[in-house]
C-alpha cells in the first residue's frame, strides 16, 4: 500500500502522442489508475514534441479519468537551443555556459517547478524521460521523493555532466530493459541499484492479415516498418538498404511504412515503397499480422513497442545490431534477427523469405516471450513493489534540501 499518490512529470501529455516515452507514461499511468492507485500527471501546456509553445490553457484537465495539471511553458531562445543541440549531435565539446544554456532553453515551466516545490512531500514524483528540462529541473527540487524513468540510450546527450548528476541524485532509476540497466551502471555513479520494470503489452487476438492485404490491395511479401519516419529512427538507412536489395535482387518484395514524419522515397522505389501514414489500431495490428517480417532499424530504443506488437501477431522482427535493447530482446526471445551492415541485412531478408517455417517459429517464440514477461498485471506489480519497497526503506543516500526555490531559473 502506497502512502503517497504518484505524480508523473512529463513535458507533454494527452491523446495521440507519437513518442514511445509518452505512450509508456500514459499507459503506465492509466493501468495504475485502473488498479485504484492514486495517480496525477504534471505537465506543460505544450502539445507535443514538435510544438514547444502554449497550446493548452493552464489548468486542470482529465484524460481517461486521470487528473492532468498543465502549466505554462517558459519563453525560450530556440535559435540558441538549436545551435547548441547541433553541436551535441556532432559530438563537439560545449563550454560550461553552453551546457547550462542547453538545459535552460529546453522546454521548461517555472509554474510547474513552483508547484513541485510547494507539494514536494505530497507525491512520489516519477519524471520521464531524462532529456527534458521538466525532468532535469523538477527532479533537482525534491530528489528524495523522485524517481526517473530515463529512457537511456548510447547518445551524446548522456555525456553532459548536468544530466548525469541529476540521474545520480534521485531516489532510484526505473528502467524498461536489462541493457538500459547495464548502460546506467556503466556510465553513472548510482547510490542505489536501478531496477528494470519493463512495459505491458495487450495480448490482443483480433488481428487479421488477410483483411489488411485486401484493404490495401497488397498480395506480395512485404517488410513492415511502423513509427516516426525520421533520421534518428534510421528510416533513411532502411530505405537505402531496401533500394540496394531491390537493385541486387529484383523481387516483388515491398516495404510498407506507417506513422508520422516525412522521408524522401527515391524515384526508383515508387510503387515499391508504400507510405500509409497514420493507421488505426486495427489496421496497424492487421499490418503486423500480414507482414513477412517487421523491421525496427532504430538504434535508440529503451523498450520498443514496435517489436512487441509484431510478436503479439506472431510476426518475427529484424532490428539493428547497434541497438542494445532490441537486439537483446531478439536474443532472449529467439524471435528475430539483427544486422549491422548492408550485407547482413541482405542475408536476413533472404532468410525470412526462404524459410517460412522457421519464420513462423520465430514469430511464435516472440509471442511466447511477450506473454511471459510483459503482461500488464506483471508490470504493475513490479512497479508497486519498487515504489513501496523504497517507501519502506526511506530516502537512502539522498540528501534532502530545504524548500527554497533558489534552484529555479532566473
Amino acid at each position: 500500500m502506497m502512502h503517497k499518490p504518484i505524480a508523473f512529470v512529463i513535458p507533454w501529455y494527452g491523446e495521440n502522442l507519437l513518442g514511445g516515452a509518452e505512450r509508456a507514461c500514459q499507459e503506465l499511468a492509466e493501468h495504475l489508475y485502473q488498479r485504484g492507485i492514486p495517480v496525477e500527471v504534471l505537465t506543460t501546456c505544450a502539445r507535443d514534441f514538435y510544438f514547444w509553445e502554449n497550446f493548452y490553457e493552464e489548468g486542470i484537465y482529465e484524460v481517461h479519468g486521470i487528473k492532468v495539471r498543465r502549466f505554462e511553458v517558459d519563453p525560450r531562445d530556440r535559435f540558441c537551443f538549436d545551435r547548441i543541440n547541433l553541436k551535441i549531435l556532432r559530438g563537439e565539446p560545449l563550454t560550461v555556459d553552453e551546457a547550462r544554456s542547453f538545459i535552460e532553453e529546453m522546454i521548461n515551466s517555472q509554474n510547474l517547478y513552483h508547484y513541485i516545490a510547494e507539494h514536494r512531500d505530497k507525491y512520489w514524483f516519477i519524471f520521464t524521460p531524462y532529456l527534458f528540462g521538466t525532468t532535469y529541473w523538477g527532479s533537482w527540487i525534491t530528489p528524495e521523493n523522485s524517481f526517473i524513468i530515463p529512457c537511456l540510450h548510447e547518445e551524446n546527450y548522456l555525456n553532459l555532466i548536468g544530466y548525469r548528476k541529476a540521474l545520480e541524485r534521485v531516489q532510484r532509476l526505473i528502467l524498461y530493459a536489462e541493457p538500459e540497466k547495464q548502460l546506467a551502471e556503466r556510465v553513472l555513479d548510482l547510490k542505489r541499484e536501478p531496477l528494470v520494470l519493463g512495459l505491458g503489452i495487450d495480448l490482443r487476438k483480433d488481428f487479421d492479415g488477410s483483411r489488411f492485404r485486401k484493404k490495401f490491395s497488397l498480395n506480395e511479401d512485404f517488410i513492415f516498418c511502423p513509427g516516426r519516419k525520421l533520421p534518428e529512427k534510421n528510416t533513411p538507412l532502411l530505405l537505402e538498404y531496401f533500394k540496394k536489395y531491390k537493385d541486387r535482387h529484383p523481387t516483388p518484395l515491398k516495404l510498407v511504412l506507417s506513422g508520422g514524419g516525412q522521408v524522401v522515397i527515391p524515384e526508383s522505389l515508387q510503387g515499391e515503397v508504400l507510405d500509409l501514414g497514420f493507421l488505426s489500431e486495427t489496421d496497424k495490428y492487421d499490418a503486423f499480422a500480414a507482414a513477412t517480417f517487421t523491421c525496427q532499424p532504430s538504434i535508440h530504443e529503451s523498450f520498443s513497442y514496435v517489436i512487441m506488437e509484431s510478436w503479439v501477431c506472431k510476426t518475427p522482427v529484424l532490428v539493428h545490431a547497434q541497438c542494445a535493447v532490441t537486439s537483446d530482446h531478439c536474443r532472449r526471445s529467439q524471435g528475430g534477427l539483427f544486422f549491422k551492415n548492408y550485407l547482413e541485412f541482405e542475408e536476413c531478408v533472404h532468410f525470412f523469405l526462404n524459410h517460412p517455417e522457421k519464420r513462423q517459429r520465430m514469430g511464435e517464440n516472440g509471442q511466447a516471450y511477450v506473454a511471459k514477461n510483459f503482461q500488464w498485471d506483471q508490470v504493475i506489480e513490479r512497479f508497486i513493489e519498487i515504489i513501496t519497497s523504497d517507501e519502506a526503506e526511506g530516502s537512502v543516500g539522498v540528501e534532502k534540501k530545504d524548500s527554497s526555490t533558489s534552484y529555479l531559473r532566473g
